[in-house]
């Protein structure tokens, strides 16, 4: 069901269930709110994120819909069925979604909620496998900062990493991707640039490029 003001199951698929049930291009991991909204620009654009609801990190779908954006938890169960409403059920998330764009079957009856266009990760979002930690360089507010390498373009860079504590509270890791959304829009030869984030498991990272003056000594 949607969160907007509705309820939702208890039973929501983790981040770790999407990794072998959800289309994974289309799954951009561990995203508040307004990330999801400024990367769904068009009526019908949709992705899949995960965010924390009711004290449970579960598989939510963002869609542009008629202005506003519109988020819905996945529902699954035990035996491995993903569903929004109703009796409809399927073995993936990607099944799920394909079937409701092939047949123009809204996200839930009370929204009116179709889907139009996926939005594929864009540049900014980095696997965890993508990034080779070399040592830890100190610690910070939210977790630890190490020099890491990590392969971008074809290419291995070195890069300076923050790592956001695993017991971390969902307020807290709200004021870390916040932080990371802020850094992200700034270009200024005095301020560190942000490469991009892993966000598809934990650690959640932020990747910077690596400023030797920073960290000498």
């Amino acid at each position: 069901m949607s969160l907007n003001g509705s309820t939702t199951s208890t039973e929501s698929s983790t981040i770790e269930e999407r990794q072998n049930n959800s289309g994974d291009s289309w799954f951009h991991g561990v995203l508040q709110r307004q990330d999801a909204e400024e990367l769904l620009p068009k009526h019908g654009n949709f992705l899949l994120r995960a965010s924390e609801v009711h004290g449970k990190m579960s598989m939510i779908l963002s869609v542009r819909y008629d202005g506003k954006l519109h988020n819905f938890g996945v529902n699954s169960d035990a035996i491995g069925n993903f569903w929004f409403e109703g009796t409809h059920r399927e073995k993936t998330v990607e099944q799920l979604l394909q079937w409701h764009i092939t047949n123009g079957i809204p996200i839930t009856k009370i929204s009116g909620v179709k889907l139009g266009a996926p939005i594929s990760k864009p540049d900014w979002i980095i696997d965890h496998e993508s990034v080779i930690f070399i040592k830890k360089l100190g610690e910070g507010a939210f977790g630890e900062v190490s020099l890491a390498e990590c392969e971008i373009g074809g290419q291995k860079v070195e890069v300076a990493v923050k790592t956001m504590r695993c017991q971390m509270t969902r307020e807290t890791r709200a004021a870390f991707m916040k932080e990371a959304r802020l850094m992200r829009k700034y270009s200024h030869p005095h301020i560190v640039r942000i490469i991009g984030l892993a966000v598809h498991a934990h650690p959640l990272m932020i990747v910077m490029e690596m400023c030797p003056r920073e960290f000498s000594g």
